[in-house]
């Protein structure tokens, strides 16, 4: 584990908003602009590590990163790595302005299975432990048991890269990240939006 992890020391200027159990920041290492992140204020492995009774409070704070994304950027998707290949691991979903697909063959062959709701996802965490999360703006999703992990974040880069100005590196396989100028206009963006509301 990181040490200090940098979601339970968070950089003040990042918090955009907060709750009682959550905060959405922005993210200090951005593949685009409008790239935000929703972790626990305590550290747990993923967000269906938290309590179950802060679901309500979860679902409403992604509904408000959700309004900004839509709002200003015209699409949202969210992504998290629920306690297992995290760069960082602490709760953290990750909120990308941008329309994610799910092909059908992939939910025919398993490689995504469908679920509705915040309880779906948790009943997935309970029975492995971890899970991947994809929602896109026509559901929500979870990796397959026996998908390839690698194939679904490929092939959700190369949908970002398609939509945003974000940019790959093909030697790396990874999208470059955004500096502090990016990070600056997500918060400006965010604090225009929220004038607004």
């Amino acid at each position: 584990m990181l040490d200090p992890c940098p979601f339970c020391v968070r950089d003040p200027a990042l918090v955009l908003w907060e709750s009682a159990h959550y905060c959405l920041l922005a993210d200090a290492f951005p593949r685009t602009a409008g790239h935000v992140l929703l972790v626990t204020k305590e550290h747990f492995a993923s967000h269906m590590h938290a309590p179950e009774a802060w679901t309500a409070e979860l679902d409403a704070a992604q509904s408000l990163a959700r309004a900004f994304l839509v709002e200003v950027f015209g699409s949202a998707t969210f992504l998290e790595n629920g306690g297992a290949r995290q760069e960082v691991p602490h709760a953290h979903l990750h909120g990308v302005p941008f329309a994610a697909h799910v092909p059908p063959e992939w939910l025919l062959s398993g490689v995504m299975r469908p679920v509705n709701d915040w309880d779906g996802v948790r009943r997935e965490c309970e029975r492995r432990g971890a899970y991947a999360l994809l929602e896109t703006p026509d559901g929500r999703y979870v990796l397959g048991r026996d998908a390839d992990y690698g194939r679904l974040i490929y092939a959700v880069r190369r949908q970002i890269v398609a939509q945003t100005p974000a940019e790959f590196d093909p030697d790396a396989g990874e999208l470059l990240r955004g500096g502090p100028g990016m990070v600056a206009h997500t918060i400006g963006l965010w604090q225009t939006w929220q004038a607004r509301a």
